[in-house]
Protein backbone atom coordinates (compact mmCIF):
# COMPACT_ATOMS: atom_id res chain seq x y z
CA UNK A 1 0.00 0.00 0.00
CA UNK A 2 1.29 3.79 -0.50
CA UNK A 3 -0.14 6.50 0.93
CA UNK A 4 2.54 9.50 0.00
CA UNK A 5 4.27 8.05 -3.26
CA UNK A 6 3.49 6.81 -5.94
CA UNK A 7 6.70 5.12 -6.35
CA UNK A 8 7.26 3.33 -3.19
CA UNK A 9 4.87 0.96 -0.53
CA UNK A 10 5.31 3.52 2.48
CA UNK A 11 2.43 2.26 3.91
CA UNK A 12 -1.06 3.60 5.58
CA UNK A 13 -0.11 6.22 8.96
CA UNK A 14 -0.75 4.84 12.59
CA UNK A 15 -5.00 5.25 13.23
CA UNK A 16 -7.67 3.08 13.25
CA UNK A 17 -9.36 2.34 9.38
CA UNK A 18 -12.45 0.52 7.89
CA UNK A 19 -11.28 -1.95 5.28
CA UNK A 20 -13.30 -2.11 1.72
CA UNK A 21 -12.86 -5.26 -0.15
CA UNK A 22 -14.19 -5.30 -3.86
CA UNK A 23 -13.53 -9.43 -5.83
CA UNK A 24 -14.84 -8.99 -9.33
CA UNK A 25 -15.61 -12.15 -10.58
CA UNK A 26 -13.10 -12.08 -13.27
CA UNK A 27 -10.67 -12.44 -10.56
CA UNK A 28 -11.13 -15.89 -10.90
CA UNK A 29 -10.38 -16.24 -14.00
CA UNK A 30 -6.78 -14.13 -13.76
CA UNK A 31 -6.15 -16.67 -10.29
CA UNK A 32 -6.11 -19.94 -13.03
CA UNK A 33 -4.04 -18.04 -15.38
CA UNK A 34 -6.17 -16.51 -17.98
CA UNK A 35 -5.90 -13.62 -20.22
CA UNK A 36 -8.36 -10.68 -18.83
CA UNK A 37 -8.54 -7.45 -20.39
CA UNK A 38 -8.38 -4.99 -17.68
CA UNK A 39 -10.94 -2.80 -18.25
CA UNK A 40 -13.38 -5.97 -18.05
CA UNK A 41 -12.45 -5.70 -14.00
CA UNK A 42 -14.08 -2.68 -13.61
CA UNK A 43 -17.13 -3.40 -15.36
CA UNK A 44 -17.66 -7.50 -13.57
CA UNK A 45 -19.56 -7.95 -11.11
CA UNK A 46 -18.41 -8.09 -6.94
CA UNK A 47 -18.38 -11.56 -6.04
CA UNK A 48 -19.51 -9.76 -2.47
CA UNK A 49 -22.32 -8.12 -3.28
CA UNK A 50 -21.29 -4.56 -2.16
CA UNK A 51 -21.07 -5.39 1.31
CA UNK A 52 -17.57 -4.42 2.29
CA UNK A 53 -17.11 -2.06 -0.90
CA UNK A 54 -18.03 1.00 0.87
CA UNK A 55 -16.01 2.45 3.68
CA UNK A 56 -19.92 3.52 4.73
CA UNK A 57 -20.74 0.10 5.23
CA UNK A 58 -18.29 -2.14 5.20
CA UNK A 59 -18.13 -3.64 9.22
CA UNK A 60 -14.17 -4.81 8.97
CA UNK A 61 -11.88 -2.49 10.47
CA UNK A 62 -8.13 -2.46 10.93
CA UNK A 63 -5.94 -0.83 13.58
CA UNK A 64 -2.13 0.08 11.95
CA UNK A 65 0.21 0.73 14.53
CA UNK A 66 3.85 2.54 14.12
CA UNK A 67 6.34 0.11 12.59
CA UNK A 68 5.43 -3.22 10.95
CA UNK A 69 1.82 -4.64 11.35
CA UNK A 70 0.38 -7.70 9.83
CA UNK A 71 -3.10 -7.56 9.14
CA UNK A 72 -5.48 -10.54 10.26
CA UNK A 73 -7.55 -12.47 7.56
CA UNK A 74 -10.82 -10.64 7.12
CA UNK A 75 -13.71 -12.67 6.83
CA UNK A 76 -15.72 -12.23 3.90
CA UNK A 77 -18.18 -15.43 3.78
Amino acid sequence: MSSYSTDAFDGAPAGSYVVTIVFPEVAASVAHGEDVDPEAVDESPDKLRGKYASPDTSPLKAEIKEGENVLPTFDVS
